[in-house]
């Protein structure tokens, strides 16, 4: 059975979490496991507690968190989904696009729970398989 993997990123950047699905089996990739996401019109008449709600009930069924750093900062969302992970103790990597040069969120730098990956088939899927 497969993992599911919360992806946490930036909406804005929607472009780097859309191309690190290449990496999971799910789009032919090689990380044996699911990527889980809250997309636009997934909740109905969101509100910020609707919202936290879904990214709790989302990382609780979730095996872990993969946060995905662009360019633009990260949004207070991927910081609060962060601190969901941390909370629920759940295993946390993040990955950067080659081409991208954003920070983490506050709660994820220098967290010895928090792993950096590479941007790759290899790495990414060595993570999922030692979950």
């Amino acid at each position: 059975m497969s993992k599911n993997i919360f992806i946490s990123y930036k909406f804005s950047e929607k472009n780097w979490k859309d191309n690190g699905l290449q990496f999971f089996n799910a789009h032919e990739g090689r990380a044996q496991a699911t990527p889980v996401t809250i997309e636009a019109g997934e909740i109905e008449a969101p509100t910020k507690a609707k919202i936290q709600d879904a990214i709790t009930a989302k990382l609780k069924s979730a095996a872990a968190l993969l946060v995905v750093v662009g360019n633009q900062g990260l949004s207070d969302w991927v910081e609060y989904e962060v601190g969901v992970a941390l909370t629920l103790n759940k295993p946390i990597a993040y990955t950067r696009h080659p081409q991208s040069s954003g920070a983490l969120p506050s709660n994820a730098q220098n967290n010895p729970k928090v792993r950096q990956i590479d941007w790759s088939q290899e790495a990414i899927a060595g993570w999922v398989a030692s979950l």
